[in-house]
């Protein structure tokens, strides 16, 4: 290589690569159940993921009383509550975050897991 050719900016190979010994895998689509756990989990704090996800696994056996939808939304048993989100009442719920209880749909979610007896799987993490 010559001088002239180190400086010249950097130019595409003349012949591109083959493209047909590429193999494109599809991808997995995510379990409908667990699409927006992963989002739920995240929001509490790292001590606190085990409880969390043995709450959420129970509250998933109860979905005819509560659950959620893609978006996080909640509903209670087939009526969504608006403006309500599964993963912001987590957080609060397991970050004790007294100051927030008046988050959209925090009571009802508290009443529906009072029909579900959650708290005999868990310590008194329901109560506000």
């Amino acid at each position: 290589m010559n001088i002239e050719e180190y400086n010249l900016p950097w130019k595409p190979p003349e012949e591109p690569a083959p493209l047909n010994n590429i193999e494109v895998k599809p991808m997995l689509p995510r379990k409908e159940e667990d699409s927006y756990d992963h989002v739920v989990l995240n929001s509490v704090p790292q001590g606190m993921k085990i409880e969390a996800s043995k709450a959420l696994d129970f509250i998933k056996e109860h979905s005819n009383i509560l659950k959620w939808n893609d978006k996080g939304e909640i509903l209670i048993g087939n009526e969504l509550i608006s403006k309500t989100n599964i993963a912001d009442v987590f957080n609060i719920i397991f970050t004790h975050n007294k100051k927030k209880t008046n988050v959209a749909g925090i009571q009802e979610f508290l009443a529906a897991l009072n029909l579900m007896r959650l708290g005999r799987i868990s310590r008194p993490l329901w109560k506000m």
